[in-house]
């Protein structure tokens, strides 16, 4: 029998997954070859170790984000509260479509000063932060929003609190939501954040 041909971008999407849902460490190799019903030899021809995969899988993954991010801001026009929005927005929807995105941050955050949180961090975390909050930045030396750390701002959006939308959207559904529009929600709690950042 020939082979099973699987595109390198389902594997890497299979395989950001499976290290997102159980770990660097619970995710195995031979688990996720019989998960996409391919050899492991194929796995391994394709990308080498496991540690080449798992880098393989997050530059998928978070180059991808970070396009998408770009792409959001440049077309936002010249208004920094617009890029903020836009920004907020298109990483709630990006990372909707992939809650595994934001549960490999979860993974390896909680292990830190390991080299593969330290590859996110620099690589994808920082720069990020950087991308989303260029325009705040702007906006405090302005005097339009609040003064304060931006990081504050940050990580409310990614990860503890608009993050919780993007990474767990059957939230909604437990907290007693039903049918909720996820676009909607976000787009409502975007500006809600928004509102409580203007200098009063």
């Amino acid at each position: 029998m020939r082979p099973r041909l699987v595109s390198d971008e389902v594997l890497l999407d299979a395989a950001l997954l499976a290290f997102a849902e159980l770990g660097y460490e619970g995710a195995s190799v031979r688990a996720l070859c019989r998960r996409l019903d391919i050899s492991h030899n194929t796995l391994n021809q394709r990308f080498g170790s496991k540690d080449q995969l798992w880098h393989a899988a997050v530059d998928h993954g978070f180059k991808h984000l970070v396009g998408e991010l770009l792409s959001a801001i440049t077309t936002a026009g010249d208004d920094p509260f617009d890029q903020l929005r836009a920004s907020a927005l298109s990483f709630l929807a990006t990372t909707r479509a992939n809650p595994g995105l934001i549960h490999i941050i979860n993974q390896e955050s909680a292990r830190p000063g390991g080299s593969r949180y330290e590859y996110l961090f620099h690589r994808y975390i920082a720069p990020i932060n950087e991308l989303g909050l260029r325009p705040l930045r702007q906006l405090q030396a302005e005097g339009v929003v609040r003064p304060g750390p931006v990081s504050t701002i940050f990580f409310y959006l990614t990860t503890y609190g608009l993050g919780l939308m993007g990474s767990h959207p059957e939230s909604f559904d437990s907290l007693g939501d039903k049918d909720v529009d996820q676009e909607q929600a976000a787009a409502q709690a975007v500006e809600m954040v928004l509102d409580s950042l203007r200098a009063r």
